[in-house]
């Protein structure tokens, strides 16, 4: 059930959204090493990553202009926060969207761009991924609900790059 704190902003962002499939994924643990300096980067089973060998860094919740690697927000994931990536070429409405629901949900979010996505918005949490046709906040919103800290370590939602 979406809280009460979520109020007329979130009517808003309803509003806003695009019809999608709203499938849930699972995928196998790939496990969550730490790398170590000069380690390779490693080929993971799913685009984008859903769980695996890991930087020992992660980065900031909330609204990125630019794409994070692969080894940052998997450790992202490992400490609960949802992912949420679109083309960079989204329409402007469903970017806008994504934006106003980083705020909204204001803890464990990351919206980011990421060229070469499976569908033009793609929310993943640890082993699981949400493909959509387009900004459906409504359906990322239960899935931020469904799998937002709970992943294999709790930890508080860093506000700046550690």
């Amino acid at each position: 059930m979406i809280t009460a704190r979520l109020g007329a902003t979130l009517l808003l962002l309803v509003a806003c959204s695009a019809g999608a499939s709203t499938s849930v994924e699972e995928f196998p643990d790939e496990g969550r090493d730490h790398l170590s300096a000069g380690d390779p980067v490693p080929e993971y089973g799913t685009n984008p990553p859903t769980s695996g060998a890991h930087a020992p860094v992660w980065s900031r919740c909330g609204v990125h202009e630019e794409p994070i690697p692969d080894v940052v927000q998997v450790h992202d994931l490992e400490h609960g926060v949802v992912v949420v990536q679109h083309d960079p070429d989204l329409p402007e409405d469903d970017e806008t969207a994504l934006r106003d629901l980083a705020a909204v949900l204001d803890s464990h979010v990351i919206i980011a761009p990421r060229p070469g996505l499976p569908a033009p918005v793609v929310a993943t949490a640890w082993t699981v991924m949400l493909r959509l046709d387009g900004a459906d906040t409504e359906a990322i919103i239960e899935f931020w609900e469904d799998h937002a800290q709970k992943a294999p370590e709790q930890r508080p939602c860093p506000i700046e790059n550690p």
